[in-house]
C-alpha cells in the first residue's frame, strides 16, 4: 500500500523536500502538493495531486506524513485546516515555528488531541561532525560555549544553535538574555533580525555587523574546540588537553534535499526521526519569541 505525503508549501524550501521525497525508490509513495501560486504548480500537475487551497483536498484524504514548508505567519492557520480536517499521522515542520506565543499552545493541544508524531527540521543533530564530538565531549564539563560571526540571520537561526547545545550538553537550563543593538527588517518583507548577542548559563551567541565568518568555540575542562564555518563548510579543530594532541577534520554541510531522504523514509516506514520533537523544541521557541518580544520595532 502506498504511502501517503502533503507537502503543504512549494517555494524554494518545498522544491527542495520535493527532491528529497523523489529520492525514495523502496516505497510507493502517493503524493500531494499545495501551494497558493498556481504557477509553482505547473511543472508537476501532471505527475503529482496539486492543490491551491486546502478546501479543495478530497475530505476523506488520510496522509502518513504532512511537511509544512510555508512561512512562520501562516504555518498556524494552515495547521488548524490540515489537522481538523485530515487524518494525519507524523508531522514535519519548518522552523521559526511560530511568531505568537498562542499558536503553539493551539497547535501543541491539537497534536496531542490527534496523537500525532511531530518534529522540527533542525538537522544539525543529525551531521556526523556533531554526532562525533558528543561522543568525544560525552564526559567533559562545559565550562563556555560561545558562537559569533556577521550578518548570519540570527533571527531565524538562533534555535538551531540553541538546538546543538541541547544535542551536544543535554542543558534544559536555557533561559535567555537578550542584549540587542539593532532590529531590521530581513530580506523577506514583514520579518526581523537583530544585531546584538544572546546569552544563557554558558551560552554566547552573537551576530554583528560586519562579514566576519560564523565560528564556534567549545571550552571544556579536557579540550578546547574551534568550528569555522566557511564556504559551506564546517572545519573542526580539537585540541585534547591532557593528551596535547591536535586534530582537524572538516565536513561539508549537506543541502535539505540530501539529508531529508533518509529522514522522509523512517518516518514513513517506523513513525520515527532523530529531529527534534515538537514538544522538546517549544520551550526554546518560547523562550526566544518572549526574550525577543521585549525590544518594541521601530
Amino acid at each position: 500500500m502506498a504511502k501517503s505525503i502533503i507537502l503543504i508549501g512549494y517555494g524554494n524550501i518545498g522544491k527542495h523536500y520535493l527532491e528529497a521525497i523523489e529520492k525514495i525508490n523502496t516505497l510507493s509513495l502517493d503524493i500531494s502538493i499545495v501551494d497558493i501560486n498556481p504557477l509553482l504548480l505547473s511543472d508537476i500537475k501532471t505527475k503529482y495531486k496539486t492543490y491551491t487551497n486546502i478546501s479543495d483536498i478530497p475530505k476523506s484524504s488520510s496522509f502518513n506524513l504532512c511537511i509544512i514548508a510555508t512561512c512562520s505567519d501562516v504555518r498556524k492557520i494552515i495547521l488548524e485546516q490540515i489537522l481538523n480536517n485530515f487524518k494525519i499521522n507524523n508531522l514535519l515542520l519548518e522552523k521559526f515555528l511560530f511568531p505568537k506565543k498562542e499558536d503553539y499552545i493551539i497547535i501543541d493541544h491539537l497534536i496531542n488531541k490527534y496523537n500525532i508524531n511531530c518534529w522540527i527540521n533542525c538537522p544539525r543533530r543529525l551531521y556526523p561532525i556533531y554526532i562525533n564530538l558528543k561522543n568525544t565531549l560525552n564526559s567533559d564539563k562545559l565550562e563556555q560555549f560561545e558562537i559569533s560571526g556577521g550578518n548570519w540571520n540570527i533571527g531565524s537561526n538562533l534555535i538551531h544553535f540553541i538546538d546543538i547545545y541541547h544535542f551536544l550538553f543535554n542543558d534544559n537550563n536555557i533561559k535567555l538574555t537578550f542584549d540587542i543593538t539593532k532590529i531590521f527588517e530581513s530580506s523577506r518583507k514583514n520579518f526581523y533580525d537583530f544585531f546584538g548577542t544572546v546569552l544563557s548559563n554558558k551560552l554566547k551567541i552573537t551576530n554583528i555587523n560586519n562579514n566576519n565568518p560564523l565560528i564556534k568555540t567549545i571550552l571544556t575542562n579536557n579540550h578546547i574546540i574551534n568550528i569555522i564555518n566557511i564556504n559551506n563548510t564546517l572545519n573542526l579543530k580539537i585540541f585534547n588537553k591532557i593528551t596535547n594532541v591536535f586534530t582537524s577534520t572538516s565536513y561539508k554541510i549537506p543541502y535539505l534535499s540530501s539529508y531529508m531522504t533518509d529522514i522522509i523514509y523512517d518516518i514513513l516506514q517506523y513513525n520515527k526521526s532523530i529531529l527534534t520533537p515538537f514538544k522538546n523544541s517549544i520551550n526554546y521557541h518560547l523562550e526566544i519569541l518572549e526574550s525577543f518580544n521585549k525590544y518594541p520595532i521601530t
